[in-house]
Order: structure tokens, then sequence, then C-alpha cells
């Protein structure tokens, strides 16, 4: 479940944090996402 945005930085902090979680799991060749990409999400959201 997406966070609540209440900027546009959050919200662009997330979607580029949702490309990062997708780029990693293509690269990996992943069906589905597994729980290293939610991680990887979850990471670079917090750094924001």
């Amino acid at each position: 479940m997406p966070p609540t945005t209440q900027t546009v930085r959050q919200h662009i902090a997330w979607s580029y944090a949702n490309l990062a979680r997708a780029h990693a799991a293509l690269t990996d060749g992943a069906t589905q996402y597994a729980m290293k990409h939610h991680m990887i999400r979850s990471r670079l959201y917090a750094a924001w």
C-alpha cells in the first residue's frame, strides 16, 4: 500500500523508488517481486 503523499517531492520520491524496484526485478530476471525488491523500494523512499 503506498504511503500518503502530501507533497510533489514525496510523490516523485515514491515513483522513483518504485522504478528502482522494477529495475532490480528485471535485472534479476524475476517474474514476481521478492522481499529484496521491496527492501530496495523502502530504503530508497526512506532516504528522502
